[in-house]
């Protein structure tokens, strides 16, 4: 597999190309996986210091889709793109040439202020902009699902996207941790989210039978009761807010 890294614009070393030969799984093999790669536009491989790095990414998710549809088996092809108040303007176009390209679905994330504190002032979503996205989206969406893209990004999602462009809290009052889905970390430490995992997170060498893994919920219920985060007064957690849905 060909693989190129570069840095985001957050900061966080992402990877973009794959050779199309060695992504597809074997004829018969039943397929499975997803591709996924973090985008903004062209314009912004000066920042990720990955001279022409679309344009590689471009050849080669075109040669695997086109792989794909010729052996009627291959891993999901889905693009998750970056909004960031540059680029923004330019997500309805970008889907446009993601599908020309042959991804299947497309969802999105905003610039958080993490990773690279000082970046996000100058980049972050402005509210009117976070508004007029949500606003737009389910027109594009309908557009985009004629030319055979998936559009995720639930109603709860967008509501999450205007809320941090206003600096306004959305806590989760019942998550129903570890019932719908399970977050493990590099560590091996499974957590209800991303934002819990050293906190309510389980080893995963505990996890050693079915009794163990559907006795998770509970235990994580039971670390909420104990202790409630303050992450989970402002919930950030993609999953909660149906990142995925369409």
């Amino acid at each position: 597999m060909g693989i190129g890294v570069a840095q985001g614009p957050g900061g966080l070393e992402q990877v973009y190309t794959l050779a199309a030969s060695d992504a597809l799984p074997d004829a018969g093999s039943g397929g499975g996986g997803g591709i996924d790669g973090e985008f903004c536009d062209d314009s912004a491989d000066r920042s990720r210091g990955w001279a022409d790095g679309y344009a590689a990414l471009r050849r080669d998710v075109t040669a695997l889709a086109n792989e794909k549809r010729n052996g009627h088996v291959g891993p999901l092809l889905r693009a998750n793109v970056l909004l960031m108040r540059q680029t923004i303007a330019g997500f309805a176009q970008l889907c446009f040439e993601l599908s020309e390209w042959g991804f299947e679905e497309v969802t999105f994330n905003q610039l958080g202020g993490n990773d690279r504190p000082e970046f996000y002032p100058a980049h972050r979503l402005l509210p009117e902009q976070a508004d007029r996205f949500a606003e737009e989206l389910p027109g594009l969406r309908a557009v985009l699902a004629r030319r055979g893209l998936r559009l995720g990004g639930g109603e709860p999602y967008l509501r999450r996207i205007r809320a941090s462009a206003r600096d306004e809290r959305l806590p989760v009052g019942d998550c129903k941790p570890g019932q719908q889905f399970l977050f493990i970390n590099e560590t091996g430490l499974v957590a209800p989210c991303s934002f819990s995992a050293f906190d309510y997170g389980v080893p995963l060498d505990q996890i050693a039978s079915v009794e163990a893994l559907c006795g998770l919920s509970a235990r994580f219920a039971e670390g909420r009761r104990r202790r409630r985060l303050p992450a989970c007064e402002d919930c950030h957690s993609t999953q909660i807010f149906e990142k995925f849905a369409a």
